[in-house]
């Protein structure tokens, strides 16, 4: 894995079976060509003026162990544009298969009822192209009998200020496990977004 800290910007650069891993303010990715299986391609948490633009992504995941090509946690001033993400999703039901995925950082308790949020704010997603292949799969229950969805395309939840435009997204299922067996194209909840006309499903 490649960790980028402070301000950086790093363009035009091929990297094969490479993770990236932005944990500072003011970083920039643009213009790579990354092939990777892994947990994940990129991923950004706790930061602020972060820019993926123009990469192409070509990301494998993982059977068991839950997989992102991109995963964003607790990050403020997102913007994510113009980039070709080609996600293969291996989950066997027991992890998560994102090809995009923006959050907060949840806090629970013991009892795993949430205690606090941190909102990741002002996210753009624009201009980009997923072509997604994953296992379609019955939805799950975890320990306090809440449900777990295995197979989202494109996922933004607790967030704020999210605008999500002019994408095209393209999923297909490779597998399917289940009698009632589940697959979503895009899912964006516990925020406040704006989506405009022209994003393709």
């Amino acid at each position: 894995d490649v960790l980028v800290t402070g301000s950086n910007t790093i363009t035009n650069a091929t990297f094969d079976g490479t993770a990236f891993i932005i944990g500072s303010d003011n970083g920039i990715i643009d213009g790579f060509d990354i092939t990777v299986s892994d947990a994940y391609g990129i991923y950004v948490e706790d930061a602020e003026n972060i820019t993926l633009s123009n990469n192409v992504i070509k990301f494998t995941g993982l059977e068991d162990v839950n997989s992102y090509a991109i995963y964003a946690v607790a990050v403020n001033n997102l913007k994510i544009i113009n980039n070709n993400i080609a996600y293969f999703g291996l989950t066997n039901s027991t992890a998560i298969n994102n090809a995009l995925r923006v959050e907060g950082h949840v806090e629970t308790n013991e009892y795993d009822e949430i205690e606090d949020i941190t909102y990741s704010n002002n996210i753009i997603v624009e201009g980009n192209v997923f072509n997604i292949s994953m296992p379609s799969l019955d939805i799950g229950y975890d320990s306090y009998y809440n449900s777990v969805a295995y197979a989202e395309g494109v996922v933004i939840v607790t967030s704020e200020n999210v605008y999500f435009t002019d994408n095209s997204i393209d999923i297909q299922y490779n597998n399917y496990s289940g009698s009632y067996d589940t697959i979503d194209a895009l899912v964006i909840g516990n925020s406040n977004y704006g989506m405009d006309e022209d994003s393709d499903f």
